[in-house]
């Protein structure tokens, strides 16, 4: 028995012992290195009709064959139907003359038949007169098994089974994947709004949680809040039960949340923080103390000007007064390094800003020209802007409550929980209460933490929803570089795998895009946005991505043999707000109609 004839057994004892001939639809007339052009026997092959429990619709594309050639058995799929373009045929088609039309397919090679599953074809073709068969359920199914480069012969029992086979003969076929092949170079996936996108990302969350996977979502929008519960996952919510402590917080991290001007508010920043890191530090010290360290380690300075600022009940450092020598010692102590890693209160950083607004110059007092630093409109001017902004999101952002020197709570002690024990993390923010920058820092936080702190020996799963919000680049002026751009290079050998969502693909960092391996592709209609990802599919899968259907999808990448066509499985026990409110709301027409009658 002939390899092609095992795959087309019948299945029921009232059908022929083989039954391949009823799928037959003609020979190859031309080959080319991707595949060539069948040669139907006349358009009666390409009727639909039903064959078993195999529903056959051969005149149109997008549906398999089998190639039976003397180098093998070969899998391809139609990609173009056409008839020759003649009187004659248009005469034939005109008066139905099915007998005497031939119509031409154009097919590709997805590839051979060896072990029982297809593999890429490699060096080896079909030939010209190689008969060809449309391929049944069985083959089908074997296709959908192979698709897998790797470990693509026995469907694993750990296999992640998210979504169907999207196609009119194989429909209702469950498809599987390895985690490893779907997650190991980084998933993303895409779609424009209402495409499915968030459906998917939460069913393939849902199968890696039921084969005990491990997984960190980040999630600044709140969408995935009540998916899981305690008992799955360790829910945490930023400025509810996780905090940060002002230490943690980088300075470009701080530049980034407050967006100070080139120009010298980004020096005044930081600046500010320094010294109001240097005033925790004093209020931890004995005053008298220290100042006896300060004259050992600094020998003729009287340090009485100092005494009176350290010795001061504001909140903010204010050195207004002072010589330049003892502004250059006062300096040199903020910006030990024992200082820099201190915490501060951040709802006096407006304050210290103003304090700030110092200039030395000479100001006549009492009667008497004395230099100085003293306070200067000039430069209180250039600062109001920034000191607003930050009075804004204290107040406006509830800002100061993100942050907690509580431990317990601490984000660094709940990171190296999740590191080091087996619980997967759901880290949330309500995007209503904290400006929607704090995403960003939140994620580059984590990320950096990571990428310092895991190891190979313990693999999860980054979750990062609508990922081109938060993903940053290093502009031509230094600006914001975000870590995920570190995780998508070096994440992997850190046993970090990234799985990202978007609708905008073309603002995702090219160094981050083509970092990724694996593209679950929904539906797109923008120019720019197909554009972005043109080297991830061919072209027969892009032209089908503006007519997609919620729900459907086309996978691709470089542990598949080719793009596949997949309809994705909703999960329904799981909540997700992500749902889009209807323009027409019966609630209010009920309301309204309650007043009119209440009127009456």
């Amino acid at each position: 028995m002939s390899k092609i004839d095992e795959l087309y057994i019948a299945k029921s004892k009232s059908a022929p012992e083989y039954d391949k001939s009823q799928y037959y639809i003609g020979k190859i007339s031309k080959v080319n290195f991707t595949g060539g052009i069948i040669q139907t026997e006349n358009m009666t092959v390409l009727r639909q009709r039903l064959n078993h429990v195999d529903i056959l619709t051969p005149n149109t594309v997008g549906y398999l064959v089998v190639i039976d050639s003397a180098e093998g058995l070969f899998l391809g799929q139609i990609i173009e139907s056409y008839l020759n373009n003649s009187d004659v045929i248009h005469n034939a088609v005109i008066k139905e003359q099915e007998n005497i039309l031939h119509p031409n397919l154009k097919f590709k090679i997805i590839g051979i038949f060896s072990d029982g599953s297809f593999k890429l074809s490699g060096e080896n073709s079909v030939g010209l007169g190689d008969k060809v068969y449309i391929a049944n359920k069985t083959i089908i199914k074997k296709y959908v098994q192979s698709i897998q480069i790797t470990n693509s012969q026995n469907i694993d029992a750990n296999n992640l089974k998210f979504a169907k086979l999207n196609s009119k003969t194989g429909d209702n076929i469950d498809f599987e994947i390895t985690a490893d092949n779907l997650l190991d170079h980084h998933l993303m996936i895409i779609g424009s709004t209402n495409s499915g996108k968030s459906t998917s990302a939460l069913s393939i969350l849902d199968k890696i949680h039921d084969k005990y996977g491990k997984f960190l979502i980040i999630d600044p929008t709140g969408e995935y809040k009540d998916s899981f519960t305690n008992s799955d996952v360790d829910i945490k919510t930023i400025g509810k039960d996780l905090f940060f402590n002002t230490s943690s917080i980088t300075d470009e991290q701080w530049v980034n949340l407050f967006h100070p001007n080139q120009n010298s508010q980004e020096v005044t920043l930081l600046e500010a923080i320094k010294k109001l890191k240097y005033k925790q530090f004093l209020l931890n010290q004995d005053t008298n103390t220290y100042i006896e360290s300060l004259k050992k380690e600094y020998s003729g300075i009287s340090f009485e000007n100092i005494r009176k600022y350290l010795t001061c009940n504001r909140n903010c450092i204010d050195y207004e007064g002072c010589t330049l020598d003892e502004i250059k010692i006062l300096r040199a102590e903020w910006n030990k390094e024992e200082i820099e890693k201190g915490i501060f209160n951040l709802k006096y950083l407006p304050d210290q800003i103003t304090a700030d607004s110092l200039k030395y110059k000479s100001i006549k007092k009492y009667g008497e020209w004395e230099d100085g630093y003293y306070f200067d409109t000039f430069t209180y001017g250039n600062n109001i802007w920034l000191i607003r902004k930050i009075r804004h999101y204290l107040s406006g952002y509830k800002l100061n409550d993100l942050f907690n020197t509580n431990s317990e709570v601490d984000i660094t002690r709940i990171l190296d929980n999740f590191i080091n024990e087996d619980n997967s993390l759901y880290i949330g923010l309500d995007n209503n209460e904290f400006p929607s920058v704090i995403g960003d820092i939140v994620i580059d936080y984590v990320g950096n933490y990571l990428l310092s702190n895991n190891d190979s020996q313990n693999p999860f799963v980054l979750f990062i929803d609508e990922v081109h919000r938060y993903a940053k680049e290093i502009d031509e002026d230094g600006n914001y570089n975000s870590s995920l751009i570190d995780i998508a290079r070096e994440g992997r050998k850190k046993g970090m795998f990234l799985f990202l969502t978007t609708q905008s693909p073309k603002d995702v960092p090219a160094i981050i895009l083509n970092q990724i391996g694996t593209l679950l592709v929904h539906r797109l209609v923008g120019i720019n946005e197909v554009a972005a990802i043109t080297n991830f599919l061919d072209s027969n899968s892009l032209a089908k991505l503006n007519n997609l259907k919620q729900g459907e999808a086309i996978l691709t990448g470089v542990n598949l043999i080719q793009p596949i066509n997949l309809k994705i499985n909703q999960v329904k026990s799981r909540k997700q707000y992500n749902q889009t409110p209807h323009i027409i709301n019966e609630r209010r027409k009920e309301r309204l109609e309650i007043k009119q009658r209440a009127r009456h």
